[in-house]
């Protein structure tokens, strides 16, 4: 093609160049195709493809103006060179059919926001242009980025990140807005303080010369106390009282075998609730913790079971064959006490005591069931093992009041108690 006898007009960017030849069009050839704009920061390398365009087979030189405000640094065709001060880039090459790829540098006071114009693509065949797209850089403030930790014990969030120098970063979605300026390295930092329990939605905002330019979704998260829970039984009042610990503001639910209640924790994080009418029995129980959605469980186990039986021989007297039995217990109990002379019943007294009377006792050792009847409960039995001495051959006026009382001692002293059984 001959520079006198042809000449190009570009009919739109990216769209179809039409050559007039004297007479008639002769062919047709596609403009290069840059992006019209390609966001870049200030200060930053960026990188421009396109597709040159031209139709194979057609001679002409390809030339890259860069825009204002940034420099060229780099093609990736062996057949280029780029001017000293980076602001052209020129190719010599007989065809045009892979993409390129320029590299330039955006300038470090570029205003963020301009869009950076005057930039070319185009062919050249012998002075006369005969393909051309423009394009430009828009200058973008550097990306925000934020990460959250956070101090379950303190209920503070610390936030830190990366974003443009200079731009104010607020944190909005907790009790109270915060916001800092990021640092000339472009860092930045804050704490957001007295999150409640649960997860708090935070937006963080990065801001230049008061426009809002990007803005990132977090989650601070500060989980709920874990409940914790003792129980004690009062086998008295038949209750088990249940204490522990939780999340103030929660609802402790209380269920399980010995009952259910509920009860709310208390600012300083203590909780109690009472059950009555409880079963004799081992009984576990299960404490729910509700705070809003979240929901922990803890469970225990607690035994209610009457007072147990308790027995003491007081005297014996070896010539009745009987004995003094006295004893402690479980209130309004009945207490059965089997021996060799039969069966002896007696109540325990409100007081918890009780006492009865052993008859038919023989010299040496007496075998004495004890056992505890309480409605509902399953009965318990200890053993106790009462010695009588032998009765003396004197007469006991003979040996005088303190030979009696001597033989009373030994006769007491022998005794012990077995092991309680249920």
């Amino acid at each position: 093609m001959s520079k006198k006898t042809a000449k190009a007009v570009l009919l739109a960017a990216g769209a179809t160049l039409a050559l007039l030849v004297t007479g008639a069009p002769i062919a047709a050839m596609a403009a290069p195709n840059p992006p019209a704009s390609t966001d870049a920061q200030q200060g930053a390398q960026v990188q421009v493809r396109f597709m040159p365009g031209i139709g194979n087979g057609i001679s002409a030189r390809l030339f890259i103006d860069a825009p204002e405000r940034t420099r060229l640094i780099r093609v990736d065709d062996s057949a280029c060179t780029t001017n000293a001060d980076g602001t052209q880039i020129a190719c010599d090459r007989a065809q045009w059919i892979n993409r390129r790829t320029i590299t330039l540098v955006v300038a470090q006071d570029a205003s963020l926001g301009a869009t950076l114009a005057g930039g070319k693509v185009r062919f050249e065949d012998a002075g006369t242009v005969i393909a051309e797209t423009p394009f430009g850089i828009h200058v973008v403030a550097r990306p925000l980025t934020a990460a959250v930790t956070t101090d379950v014990g303190a209920r503070t969030a610390a936030l830190s990140g990366t974003g443009q120098p200079g731009a104010t970063v607020r944190v909005t979605g907790a009790a109270a807005p915060v916001e800092t300026e990021i640092a000339a390295d472009g860092t930045w930092s804050l704490s957001v303080d007295d999150l409640r329990t649960g997860s708090t939605a935070l937006s963080v905002t990065q801001s230049i010369e008061g426009v809002p330019d990007q803005t990132l979704e977090r989650t601070a998260t500060i989980p709920t106390v874990d409940p914790t829970v003792d129980a004690s039984a009062d086998p008295i009042g038949r209750t088990v009282v249940l204490t522990g610990s939780g999340e103030p503001g929660a609802t402790i639910e209380v269920s399980g075998p010995a009952g259910s209640g509920s009860s709310e924790v208390q600012a300083n994080g203590d909780w109690r609730v009472v059950l009555e009418g409880v079963s004799w029995g081992e009984h576990q129980v299960t404490a729910k913790q509700v705070y809003e959605s979240d929901e922990k469980t803890v469970s225990t186990t607690v035994a209610l079971r009457p007072i147990a039986v308790q027995a003491e021989v007081t005297s014996t007297d070896p010539q009745t064959g009987s004995a003094e039995v006295t004893g402690r217990g479980h209130p309004g109990a009945v207490i059965e006490l089997a021996g060799p002379g039969g069966t002896v019943t007696t109540d325990v007294h409100e007081d918890g005591s009780w006492s009865a009377s052993v008859q038919g006792l023989q010299a040496g050792r007496n075998a004495v069931s004890i056992t505890q009847q309480v409605s509902g409960a399953d009965p318990s039995t200890v053993e106790l093992d009462i010695v009588i001495a032998d009765t003396p051959l004197m007469h006991p006026a003979a040996a005088g009041g303190a030979g009696i009382a001597a033989l009373a001692l030994i006769g007491a002293a022998a005794l012990r108690r077995r092991t309680q059984r249920s």
